[in-house]
């Protein structure tokens, strides 16, 4: 019955994708802001310091955030906020490594902002 069951959603989740999956890979997605080519910076002159300060002081040893300390610091929200600025106007150009830590810390930042803002 288990086995039937999970045939079944398999089933609905292909006709879905297939469905819909055409359309989202056709459509533009944008995150963050526009920013002219002139504007945009190379990922070796972002600044992380900010994000690493914020960091060392909303997570614990035990790498527990203090969502509720940090959404009621509205400095640090800000903070937040203008560091995320900073990484929308990246060319996306750099080393291997680079990158990696871009879109490591990008990631996590976002992810942080969509908690504090529940």
């Amino acid at each position: 019955m288990q086995t039937k069951n999970i045939t079944t959603v398999t089933v609905l989740f292909s006709v879905i994708a297939l469905t819909f999956g055409s359309h989202s890979l056709a459509a533009d997605v944008l995150v963050g802001t526009n920013v002219p080519a002139a504007r945009q910076t190379p990922l070796d002159q972002i600044d992380h310091s900010v994000w690493d300060g914020l960091l060392k002081k909303y997570v614990d040893d035990k790498g527990m955030v203090k969502y509720k300390a940090w959404k009621t610091n509205t400095g640090d929200t800000q903070a937040l906020d203008q560091y995320l600025a900073q990484l929308s106007h990246s060319n996306g150009k750099g080393t291997k490594e680079q990158q990696l830590a871009f879109w490591i810390n990008a990631y996590n930042a976002v992810t942080v902002k969509g908690i504090l803002q529940e």
